[in-house]
Formats: structure tokens, C-alpha cells, sequence
């Protein structure tokens, strides 16, 4: 299978051209494109999950504007996974099953949201949560596998080898002037 990826405005763009050539009866706006993106979105994010005792939730902070934070818990099955050489995940695989915009985020909140998200999703707990080591996201994991032992807390990849650049490099001048740069 081949894809292809766009703007809005460039998904515009490419159906005005097969508009001109006759091909469709009209073409979108870049804003029209936007909306039926969010409500893809929210179609996906509201849809009935398969009951399941797979998933693999995969959860973190997205997005900061002032005060506020956006949790998004992300699910994978790991018979979706184990069927692929390499257990890439890939946009297809993955369903939304929480976004929660947060003022506050600390382990007793994150823990109820995973409860929240829980039961929203026929109640049978995850195979793995998949989380960086944020105080909010580490301590949220830990309370939610007290209460669900079965459940297997994993540090994020990404996130890890961040951390062991950072503690192998902490006294490289080179490192402190890149990340004083970069952050």
C-alpha cells in the first residue's frame, strides 16, 4: 500500500486540481479539510473499542498552552503488533482512548484518569502502559498497577536513551552548549 501525506491547504490544493480536470464537482477549503479532520478525530476517539486484554496504552503529555496541559492515552494491541516483523507501530494501528485537557497533573490525578479511561473502554485493564518518567505520568502508572498488578509499567524508549545521553554527557562542554542552545 502506498501513502501520500498533505497539509489542509495542500489537500486542498490537489482536489481543486482534479476539480478543474472534472474529475469531482467541487473543491474544499483548507478550512473544510480542518473539520473533517477534527471530526475523523472525534469519531475515532468516540467510537466503541474492542473489548480486549491486549491494548497496550501508550500516554503523555501532548500539548501546553498557559495553565493547561493535554493528556492523551494512546491504545495499541499487541496482537496488532505481533503480527509485524518489526513491531513498528504505525498511525493505523493505534486508537485514541483519552484526551483530557488538565490544569493539574500529579500521580493521584493521572491515576484516575487512567481509572476514568479504564472504564470508558469495557473496563479490563491494559496489557502495558507505555509513559515517560514525568513525577505525574511515573507516580499515575504506579498507583493504577497497585490497584491493577497485572499491568506492566514501561519506560518509554525515547525517553530513556534522553536520559542516558544525559547522564553519560552531563560534563561534556560539548552537550551543555547543545542543550543550552536547544531548550
Amino acid at each position: 500500500m502506498s501513502t501520500a501525506c498533505l497539509s489542509f491547504t495542500g489537500t486542498a490544493n490537489a482536489m481543486e486540481v482534479f476539480h478543474l480536470q472534472g474529475k469531482i464537482n467541487r473543491a474544499p477549503a483548507p478550512e473544510t479539510c480542518i473539520q473533517w479532520e477534527i471530526k475523523f478525530g472525534l469519531f475515532k476517539l468516540m467510537r466503541p473499542k474492542v473489548a480486549a486484554d491486549d491494548w497496550i496504552w501508550i500516554a503523555d503529555h501532548v500539548v501546553s498552552k498557559g495553565v493547561h496541559k493535554c493528556l492523551v492515552v494512546l491504545g495499541v494491541r499487541m496482537s496488532t503488533l505481533s503480527q509485524k516483523d518489526d513491531l513498528t507501530v504505525s498511525y493505523e494501528d493505534v486508537e485514541p482512548l483519552g484526551i483530557v485537557p488538565m490544569k493539574t497533573s500529579n500521580g493521584e490525578l493521572m491515576e484516575a484518569e487512567f481509572e476514568a479511561i479504564l472504564n470508558a473502554n469495557h473496563g479490563i485493564p491494559p496489557l502495558a502502559i507505555v509513559k515517560d518518567h514525568g513525577s505525574d505520568l511515573r507516580c499515575g502508572g504506579k498507583l493504577f498497577s497497585k490497584v491493577h498488578p497485572d499491568v506492566i509499567n514501561i519506560y518509554d524508549v525515547p525517553h530513556k536513551i534522553a536520559r542516558l545521553y544525559e547522564y553519560q554527557l552531563k560534563d561534556d562542554e560539548v552537550w551543555v552548549k547543545f542543550t543550552c542552545l536547544s531548550g
